[in-house]
């Protein structure tokens, strides 16, 4: 067997001619930190919105809505019934 030669490393000085810089590899970052990141990310929105967003206290229907004005005419007393 024959001893292969140390793999050199990257230097972006001396780059080979037979080097193509527009492949994935040298463009793109990994996937896997990618994915990892926008996954955590999306679980934090998600809790943050859950967490923040309020809830009604109480809910129900108007059923009936009586008004009358007072005899002064400056004022109206109004009666609501609900459900």
């Amino acid at each position: 067997m024959t001893a292969q030669p140390p793999k050199s490393q990257y230097d972006a000085g001396h780059v080979p001619m037979t080097e193509e810089f527009d492949s994935p590899r040298r463009s793109l970052p990994p996937a896997v930190p990618v994915v990892a990141a926008a996954v955590i990310l999306a679980i934090a929105v998600f809790t943050m919105v859950r967490v923040t967003t309020s809830t009604t206290p109480a809910s129900g229907n108007i059923t009936k809505m009586s008004h009358v004005e007072q005899s002064s005419g400056d004022r109206v007393l109004v009666a609501i019934d609900s459900t």
